[in-house]
């Protein structure tokens, strides 16, 4: 175990076999804890793959294995890198990223019913508020248009009952029988029957393009609700989080324990105690460090090998001494 955690934290199992058991439980307890959120994420990659997008189980395995690899190579760079200022700033909003985002797609995996319903009951408020819309776009036309067809429909009814009463004597001549009035009136109830139809038809094809109108509204509404829309569904989260305080005191437990999972490398790094070994492998850079600039400085004395023989010096010094003149 101690051998494949070096692997994994990029130490020297060497050196560590031989070092004290805090130093060897440091080094596998930094391995433990970088793949708690590797195993997170393929999670994460499989299931957003297949439910929130909906695509077959190879492929979801193949997404979990590149999350799952992406953030490993980030995590393990966040243990073997060094605290400086600037990477102990850079390291804390990498690794507050990387929690935030696999906690969230996270929640929107383990919800995924409630977020289901809860878009559903927007996709419904969204197509009812459209189809309102259109109809009041047409609903002056269409009160205008009933309003011809019902006069229509009265003054042929009028026309009918004209033609009755005069047939049978009741009104108008007082002559019972179908007379020259009879047929006059037969005619005039014709065309209103005619301008009738004509106004119902009216009535009907307005109805017929107002439907049409909502059902096209409807459609597009329903169009643009797809399954893959994550920042919808997560914009739904939030909305259902916040309408209840039950809810989101729940949420926020859940995605509080998931971020300080993924963010668990990070803290490690930063607040566990320095080991034996880690002491010791600052010492050897410190040794070889003081090698090299040894070295470099001992280099610049000796650059030129005959620069310090007896003759040399007294050579150049009998040059210093002297002025150089035209013939020497």
């Amino acid at each position: 175990m101690l051998k494949f955690s070096s692997k994994i934290t990029g130490d020297d199992y060497n050196m560590l076999v031989n070092d004290t058991p805090a130093s060897k439980k440091k080094v596998v307890m930094f391995a433990n804890a970088l793949f708690l959120p590797v195993i997170l994420w393929f999670l994460t990659g499989y299931g957003m793959a297949t439910q929130i997008f909906q695509m077959s189980m190879t492929h979801g395995l193949i997404a979990g294995a590149v999350a799952g690899f992406i953030v490993f190579l980030i995590d393990r760079s966040i243990i073997l890198a060094e605290c400086c200022g600037t990477i102990s700033f850079v390291r804390i909003l990498l690794g507050f990223f990387v929690a935030s985002i696999g906690s969230i797609i996270i929640d929107e995996i383990v919800f995924k019913e409630d977020i289901d319903h809860h878009l559903a009951q927007t996709l419904d408020v969204k197509v009812d508020s459209e189809r309102a819309k259109v109809e009041a776009d047409y609903e002056a036309r269409l009160t205008e248009a009933k309003q011809k067809s019902d006069i229509a429909f009265h003054d042929w009814k009028k026309g009918v009952q004209d033609v009755k009463n005069e047939s049978d004597g009741s009104y108008g001549t007082g002559k019972y029988g179908n007379g020259k009035v009879t047929a006059l009136k037969n005619a005039l109830a014709d065309k209103q029957y005619l301008e009738y139809q004509s106004r119902n038809s009216d009535l009907e094809n307005l109805q017929l393009a107002t439907d049409a109108e909502k059902d096209s509204a409807e459609q597009r509404i329903r169009a643009s609700f797809g399954e893959g829309m994550l920042l919808n569904r997560i914009k739904a989260t939030f909305e259902l989080v916040f309408s209840d305080w039950a809810m989101g005191i729940l949420y926020f437990i859940f995605t509080g324990l998931l971020m300080m999972v993924e963010f668990l490398v990070v803290i490690l790094k930063m607040k566990h105690p320095k080991s034996n070994y880690d002491r010791k492998v600052k010492m050897i850079e410190q040794i070889g460090a003081a090698r090299i600039n040894k070295i470099a400085s001992q280099d610049q004395i000796w650059f030129e090998g005959g620069g310090n023989h007896p003759k040399v010096v007294q050579t150049r010094s009998i040059l210093d001494k002297i002025p150089p003149a035209f013939l020497n």
